[in-house]
């Protein structure tokens, strides 16, 4: 019974970091578009 908890504990530690990175990987890309728009906003501008 103890090694089931562990196990289950060991799966949603794993599940969190997993979780955990997508999020990073999500606000990154959010980053990487706001760059971008704000890049297509001063050519905008220019022209």
């Amino acid at each position: 019974m103890i090694i089931v908890a562990c196990l289950f504990l060991i799966y949603l530690i794993y599940k969190v970091s997993q979780l955990e990175r997508m999020v990073k990987k999500q606000q990154s890309d959010v980053e990487e578009m706001k760059s971008y728009v704000k890049v297509i906003m001063e050519e905008g501008k220019r022209r």
